[in-house]
């Protein structure tokens, strides 16, 4: 087919029909007993260094499984974990984990920067 034939074709995509009719399956579709949900507590500031985080208030939060920091990464590969250090606004600081939905929200709320 000519690139000129492709431009403005329609394209029929399989999983359309299952998606606008309310029956696609997402990943928050699947629930698995002891399933633990995490947010992540995120920096407000671009290059700035991370000198204390107070945590005993998220970790009160009723359920929470852990909470989470770049000292519980050292030595291991960062990529979205939280860090020490920020690089850019919105960079992972602390990461509270629940055994429900709505609640690590709340921990991160409690999380003090």
């Amino acid at each position: 087919m000519a690139v000129t034939q492709m431009i403005g074709a329609k394209i029929h995509r399989r999983e359309d029909p299952r998606l606008v009719s309310g029956h696609g399956r997402y990943v928050d579709d699947h629930n698995r007993p002891g399933q633990v949900y995490a947010t992540f507590v995120r920096s407000p500031y671009a290059h700035a260094q991370i000198t204390k985080i107070e945590l005993t208030d998220a970790a009160a939060v009723k359920g929470v499984v852990a909470v989470y920091t770049a000292k519980d990464f050292q030595g291991q590969l960062a990529g979205t974990h939280p860090r020490d250090d920020v690089r850019g606004n919105g960079n992972a600081v602390a990461s509270p984990q629940h055994g429900s939905a709505g609640a690590p929200a709340e921990a991160a709320a409690k999380s003090r920067r």
